[in-house]
This record gives C-alpha cells, sequence and structure tokens, in this order.
C-alpha cells in the first residue's frame, strides 16, 4: 500500500467520525480498510483513540450463539485467565432463560417487584459476555470488557425501565458503550505512556549531545535552552516520563 493511498484511507475515517459524533463501527473501517490483522486493528485502535474516535462493533441479536456454544468459546478465552474460568463456572450455575421468560422478569421488575431484580440481571449475562467477544479483538482482555459491560448493564437498568417498549436494545447500547469507552481509555493511556517515552529518549538523545558538545552534563535549565523548549514543559516531560517508568536512575541523576 502506498503512502499517499494509506493517507487518504486515514483522511476518510477521520472525516467520517467527525461526522458520526467520533464514533466509527468496524464495518466503516473494513470497508476502508479491508483485510487487516489483529495487530493491525489493535494499532488502529489506538490511533483513534488518541484522536478521540471510538470503535462500535454491530450485534445481531438474531446471530446470537446458543448458551452452549457462548460457553465453548468463552471457555478458549477462559484457559489462560483464570479469574474469567472461574466467573464462567458461576455463569453456569444460573437457570438458562427462553426470551418469554426474560421479558416476563423484566414485566415483574417494571411492575415494582424487588425479587425480580436479581434473576432478570442474571438473565442478561450471557448476553454481556456475547458482547465482549465482538470486542475481543481491540486489545482489551475478555475478563475486562465482561467487567466493564456488567458494569453498564447495572447502571442501564434505570433507563431500560424508563424506556422498556425497547429494554433490550437499551441495555445492549449500555453494555457496548462502557466497552467502548474501557477500550478507548485503554488506548488513550497507552498512547500517552508510549509519547512519554518517546520524549525521554529525546532528552536522553539531548544530553548525550550536550556532554559531547560542552564536556559537562546540562542542568534542567541549560538542557531547556539547547533544546529551545519553556523550563516549565522540559519539567513537565520529565514528570511524565518519571511516572511511566521512562527513565533510569543514572537518567534522573544526569
Amino acid at each position: 500500500m502506498e503512502v499517499q493511498e494509506f493517507r487518504q484511507m486515514i483522511e476518510q475515517l477521520l472525516a467520517r467520525a467527525k461526522q458520526h459524533e467520533g464514533v466509527l463501527t468496524k464495518e466503516e473501517i473494513s470497508a476502508v480498510m479491508p483485510s487487516l490483522s489483529d495487530e493491525q486493528w489493535q494499532a488502529l485502535a489506538a490511533f483513534l483513540a488518541e484522536h478521540e474516535i471510538r470503535v462500535r462493533e454491530i450485534y445481531d441479536p438474531k446471530e446470537s450463539r446458543s448458551q452452549s456454544s457462548l460457553m465453548k468459546e468463552l471457555s478458549i478465552y477462559a484457559k489462560d485467565a483464570p479469574l474469567l474460568s472461574m466467573y464462567l463456572q458461576e455463569l453456569k450455575k444460573l437457570p438458562k432463560r427462553t426470551e418469554e421468560e426474560e421479558e416476563a422478569l423484566f414485566a415483574a421488575l417494571a411492575a415494582g417487584d424487588p425479587k425480580a431484580k436479581d434473576p432478570f440481571i442474571h438473565s442478561q449475562l450471557p448476553m454481556v459476555c456475547e458482547t465482549a467477544l465482538l470486542y475481543a479483538s481491540q486489545g482489551s482482555t475478555l475478563e475486562d470488557l465482561i467487567q466493564e459491560g456488567n458494569v453498564g448493564l447495572m447502571l442501564g437498568l434505570s433507563r431500560a425501565l424508563a424506556e422498556a417498549e425497547s429494554w433490550r436494545k437499551v441495555l445492549l447500547s449500555e453494555v457496548m458503550e462502557a466497552m467502548e469507552q474501557h477500550i478507548y481509555e485503554e488506548n488513550a493511556n497507552e498512547t500517552v505512556g508510549r509519547k512519554s517515552v518517546e520524549r525521554a529518549e529525546t532528552l536522553r538523545d539531548n544530553v548525550k549531545q550536550y556532554k559531547t558538545e560542552f564536556g559537562f552534563a546540562p542542568d534542567k535549565h541549560e538542557l531547556a535552552d539547547y533544546m529551545d523548549l519553556d523550563p516549565e514543559e522540559l519539567e513537565q516531560i520529565y514528570k511524565l516520563a518519571a511516572d511511566e517508568g521512562a527513565f533510569s536512575k543514572e537518567d534522573e541523576d544526569e
């Protein structure tokens, strides 16, 4: 792929995201950039997070997995994730609910029956797990996605009760929103950390160059003048780099 073609693709994605309030679906991205590997998806997700853009998956309830199929796929992820494995064991103990039973539980909850809340929440946990599988390729662990999705489910319950006719759509939206926000924040933090390391490397290179030219290590004011930076800006770079562990003890001493 030519550099100019790649830049045009990025510009197209950024323009489309701007039209949709900072949200792109995975299908929209695939239409512009087909055949991305998982590693490329994660790199692109980090880039989009840096530009305050979230990636939304498409969930079709008609294509949802059976309970046994869902648990089988989740168990693959749980092999190297003890906490997720424990969670799935607890999930298996819960009764399987039909759509009619879920509707009845929601109706009872909407009517003010407090005993219906826990059974209803439990009935929606498989939906959270299935939604987490959709986002599993965006860099976050499945257990983190499920945890965030469960929080979104709980927080979205009051909105679902207020919009009772579309409660399934409301809860799904809240769960997806929670997962997307988690992925966005995680990628944004990763970007900040990477930039801090890059800045630390730039500082180290300039300190070494200064010592080569003048025969002694500069203090922070001399280094700021040398790099044509404001002293406060240089101090902030030092602080960020130190917070991210980008400096060794020898670097800080210099």
